[in-house]
């Protein structure tokens, strides 16, 4: 029953690699990318892109079918503001990792950018649309999360 535990990393004198405080073993800050990662971040701006049209296109044509009472502004002004919230995280995100020469540091700000906070909409002061492109919008965002996860 008393005999103490011992850890691979006790064995092997490997503590938190340089750069990287408190992190286990294969922990090392990455400094590129890999094919497949390339690939995902490729599918996700295409995405994004698709997604910025599409809201581009949305918001045009609110502006023309829906009347201007001050509710249905607050609205609109409320959808705007959360859909160009995530998209601009989206983007950006992209625009951090899409060079092949990505540094370290790069990777670590995209990942900071892409986990920032989801904005806030109440799903009711938000029109049927607008909340479906906005829960589109934080799927992609999340799929961008999953992969900055490694850096």
């Amino acid at each position: 029953m008393g005999e103490p535990r011992q850890y691979l990393r006790d064995v092997t004198g490997v503590t938190a690699p340089p750069g990287l405080p408190g992190a286990g073993l294969g922990m090392a800050p990455r400094t590129t990318l890999s094919e497949f990662e390339r690939a995902q971040v490729r599918g996700i701006a295409e995405e994004g892109a698709a997604l910025a049209a599409t809201i581009v296109r949305w918001h045009k044509d609110q502006n023309r079918a829906h009347g201007h009472s001050p509710q249905d502004r607050m609205s609109h002004g409320l959808a705007v503001a959360a859909l160009g919230a995530v998209i601009m995280q989206i983007l950006a995100w992209v625009r951090l990792v899409e060079p092949a020469d990505a540094s370290p540091a790069t990777l670590r700000n995209a990942r900071e950018v892409i986990g920032g906070a989801d904005p806030e909409a109440e799903p009711t002061a938000i029109d049927t649309q607008a909340r479906a492109l906005l829960i589109h919008a934080l799927g992609v965002k999340a799929k961008a999360r999953r992969i900055s996860r490694h850096w």
